[in-house]
């Protein structure tokens, strides 16, 4: 992360965990910055941008409390531009420089400053008036005119007496105040959220009584439960698979005696070759399970399989899954040759 205009002496690299939503990444970025946070900001990434909501703004601009990182899927050496203050513009470039899998027990550590230069910006101060003050502390040692401002992150965030100056800046105590102060910001603009879903879904007063917001959400059926199955299938992308099952799920294929972990049965899904399309023939539901039979084939219909899938689920989601797979062709030799039966589809292969 660096600060536009003087990337050179006011940046940082800061670890974050893919899961992180794009409105988090910006109250990151405002907190080891040091700015006050009390302006507007929006983040653009790829020619999109994903504004804080604003009262003033359409409902239908893209919010970034909708999109984590890891479904953003930035490439190493890709940027985004977080602009804070619209007035004054704060430009803020935040470069994906390294990606590495995270350790088990390791999700608390995040975000984590692991190197910085220069202190924080000040607030409604341009990048060019800034550049100044930094030319008189390195020609003079202080600026002509102390600025009195300082952000304590722990006494609410307020003006102290303290002259800015670009060289002092502690990296421990940055991380030791990290998340709370990563926390303080994202309090204050909670409300923006609050006035979105306002704008979104108006109190309904019925009866004189306040109806509850947002509304409980139906269950799933068996039916849309197993349409997302197949469509995470056919998709051949683990997370959307994963989504679909308990952790602890355990799969079989009775056919070629096969008995697979979830991870074991993501990667045999998903690492197999080819793109994939097909069918849902039917969805029976029956006593705490479901029997959903398919066909699917490789997009060049160069061969067709019929599935049986028998799914126990729990919790809405898949905890046992049986699956019975058979390649399509013709009848044998010896059943031709009988004169027996009648194509089910003239189309069969």
């Amino acid at each position: 992360m660096a600060y536009a205009g003087l990337e050179d002496r006011i940046w940082r690299d800061v670890e974050v965990s893919s899961k992180m939503r794009l409105d988090q990444l910006g109250y990151v970025v405002l907190a080891t910055f040091d700015t006050m946070a009390y302006h507007l900001f929006e983040i653009e990434f790829r020619g999109k941008v994903y504004p804080v909501p604003d009262m003033e703004t359409p409902t239908e601009q893209l919010d970034p409390a909708d999109f984590t990182l890891g479904e953003l899927a930035p490439e190493i050496g890709e940027t985004m531009e977080l602009i804070y203050d619209f007035g004054t513009e704060q430009h803020f470039l935040l470069t994906l420089t390294a990606v590495r899998d995270m350790k088990r027990g390791e999700g608390r550590r995040f975000p984590w400053v692991a190197a910085m230069n220069g202190r924080g910006i000040i607030d409604d101060m341009p990048v060019w008036e800034l550049e100044e003050l930094i030319k008189q502390i390195d020609k003079n040692g202080k600026t002509d005119e102390p600025v009195y401002y300082c952000r304590d992150g722990v006494e609410d965030r307020a003006f102290l007496p303290a002259p800015w100056n670009v060289n002092h800046f502690d990296l421990k105590t940055e991380n030791g105040l990290l998340k709370y102060n990563v926390g303080e910001i994202e309090q204050g603009y909670a409300p923006f959220w609050e006035d979105k879903n306002l704008m979104e879904h108006p109190i309904i007063i019925h009866n004189g009584v306040v109806q509850n917001w947002p509304p409980e959400k139906a269950e799933p059926s068996e039916e849309e439960l197993c349409r997302a199955f197949f469509k995470a299938v056919l998709s051949q992308k683990p997370d959307k698979l994963r989504k679909i099952f308990l952790k602890n799920a355990m799969i079989e294929w009775p056919c070629t005696n096969e008995r697979f972990t979830l991870e074991e049965y993501v990667r045999a899904n998903c690492e197999y070759p080819g793109d994939w399309d097909g069918e849902i023939l039917s969805i029976l539901p029956a006593l705490e399970q479901t029997v959903l039979i398919t066909k699917v084939w490789p997009k060049d219909k160069s061969a067709s399989f019929h599935c049986v899938s028998v799914i126990r689920w729990k919790k809405n989601k898949i905890v046992a899954l049986t699956e019975y797979w058979s390649d399509d062709g013709s009848a044998p030799q010896w059943r031709q040759e009988m004169g027996i039966g009648t194509p089910i589809r003239e189309d069969a292969k």
